[in-house]
């Protein structure tokens, strides 16, 4: 039986969309207008997006864990704003999400098409911030054929069935929590959400999905869970994605006998890029496997990965314009490194703008990382350049460990894969106040070295 508020399916969509649209209808809710949403993980929120693309708006959803002069300056641009919290605004631009979603009531009609069936492949429907771990967020715009070809593109690795229910463990302001809702609708199966409160282990075992999307840390935490593994182990695909994923995290997964997708993905394309095949070998499992369809790969000259096709997203929007990065044949520059194996997996190598010199030598920190990840006990590594009068910059190592390490051991074992130039000078706790983001943010952790270090 589906519990009432956890699930999204078509019967839903069917049953509740025509009341939404009428209720945002008289909101005065218009074809381009831009829509911000802030607000907790549901079903409701899944429905808001379909509702609103089926009128014409484009969504802005926004992390309601961002300070509130930051939600405030990046909904500016936005006609209107559905949160649960006024944000300051002006009654003219504010929509209550509480009130919005009590008012909406179900259809005994339903619909005479879904939505999807009838939006224009070439509507603009959402702005999905990056993940800003680089630096400031962008405001990358989608159409609906880019959400379109996506889907269907992941569907050959993994296709989706009515029966089957996809867990949204990833949050909807993020294009790889949002890609769940457009796989799932398309498909004709369920998206399924945890209840206020619950936490992912416990979502697993009541929900008993069939699909899951993780972050590497997720999957972390969930396998530091007996009482869940048998919950992952009944699941069809378990898809990793988000950051560099860690070799003895991996192994773990496969020993378990999880069903395990490795995959390269960004915002600017829609979600995935490339994905491993169903019964990958470990040794594909830690790459980013084959390009899928709907999407094209290059690499510059420098070895940096660009990318187009159907999945490539319309341009940054900034103020009113339209920003379009790319070259004259469509190739975006991803800044992410990367290389093909013989076997024709992708390998990302690294991300360009992280890459810095110490002493005259190149020092890839994603290189770094990925030995400090085969560490017995290191499940999360972050290498940033802090200055050093001498070398100009040297590495400096936060880690998530346990037990932690000595700082010899970790010296003595990094020196068996990497050049002496390469070791990191410092170890350094990861912060107790962990970001809520997918991907850390480089240049805040950078900071929190250097006030550690200068503290002595």
């Amino acid at each position: 039986m589906k519990k009432t508020g956890l699930y999204l399916g078509n019967a839903e969509i069917q049953m509740r969309l025509p009341g939404l649209r009428q209720c945002l209808k008289a909101e005065g809710i218009q074809s381009g207008q831009r829509v911000a949403l802030l607000g907790p993980p549901s079903p409701f929120y899944g429905l808001l997006f379909w509702g609103l693309w089926s009128l014409g708006a484009i969504t802005c959803p926004l992390n309601p864990a961002f300070p509130a002069i930051l939600r405030q300056g990046l909904s500016a641009d936005c006609d209107r704003v559905i949160s649960v919290q006024p944000e300051g605004l002006s009654l003219e631009r504010w929509l209550d999400w509480n009130a919005l979603a009590e008012s909406v009531s179900d259809s005994s009609e339903g619909l005479s098409a879904l939505p999807w069936q009838t939006l224009n492949p070439e509507q603009p429907i959402c702005q999905i911030l990056t993940s800003g771990s680089s630096g400031a967020p962008k405001a990358a715009l989608h159409s609906w054929g880019n959400y379109r070809s996506s889907a269907e593109g992941s569907a050959h690795v993994f296709p989706l069935g009515v029966e089957d229910r996809w867990l949204v463990a990833l949050p909807l302001f993020h294009v790889g929590g949002l890609a769940i809702l457009v796989r799932t609708a398309l498909a004709g199966a369920t998206a399924v959400f945890p209840e206020p409160g619950q936490s992912l282990a416990e979502a697993l075992q009541s929900l008993k999905p069939t699909h899951l999307s993780l972050v590497p840390t997720q999957l972390y935490r969930l396998l530091d869970q007996p009482l869940a593994h048998e919950s992952l182990r009944a699941c069809r695909a378990i898809l990793l994605g988000g950051s560099a994923i860690p070799s003895a995290l991996i192994q773990r997964g496969v020993d378990l006998g999880l069903k395990l997708y490795t995959s390269y993905g960004s915002t600017e394309m829609s979600s995935q890029i490339c994905t491993t095949a169903a019964g990958a070998s470990f040794e594909e499992l830690q790459t980013s496997g084959r390009l899928l369809p709907g999407r094209e790969l290059s690499f510059s000259p420098q070895g940096e990965l660009l990318v187009r096709g159907l999945t490539r997203f319309l341009g940054y929007w900034k103020e009113g314009d339209l920003e379009q990065p790319f070259d004259t044949e469509g190739w975006f520059a991803t800044g992410d490194l990367g290389e093909f194996t013989s076997e024709g997996w992708l390998r990302v190598l690294g991300r360009k703008d992280h890459r810095f010199i110490s002493g005259g030598e190149n020092i890839q920190p994603e290189v770094i990382e990925r030995v400090l990840l085969t560490y017995e006990g290191v499940y999360q590594a972050l290498v940033v350049p802090l200055a050093d009068p001498e070398f100009g910059q040297r590495p400096v190592a936060i880690l998530e460990a346990d037990p932690w390490p000595e700082r010899w051991a970790l010296r003595n074992f990094l020196k068996q894969f990497l050049p002496g130039f390469m070791l990191p000078d410092h170890f350094l706790p990861w912060p107790q106040v962990a970001e809520r983001g997918l991907k850390p943010n480089r240049q805040n952790f950078q900071a929190y070295a250097q006030k550690i270090l200068a503290q002595g």
